[in-house]
């Protein structure tokens, strides 16, 4: 029975593929993390760099 479910080929195709996605998957993790971080960090940035501007504006407009 277990011979016969791993030379199934629909088995063993699946079972391939699926190791090569989750392999591609778990090499390119750290990339992505990495991509993830760096477009937050720019978010974070440009909206202080926002809060900051308007801060300015306010103040020389005579509001608190």
């Amino acid at each position: 029975m277990i011979t016969e479910a791993i030379t199934n080929p629909p088995t063993a195709i699946t079972a391939g593929a699926g190791t090569v996605v989750t392999n591609m998957f778990i090499a390119t993790l750290p990339v992505a993390i990495n991509v993830i971080m760096a477009i937050y960090l720019i978010v974070v940035v440009c909206h202080k760099c926002w809060q900051f501007y308007n801060e300015i504006k306010d103040r020389r407009a005579g509001g608190k």
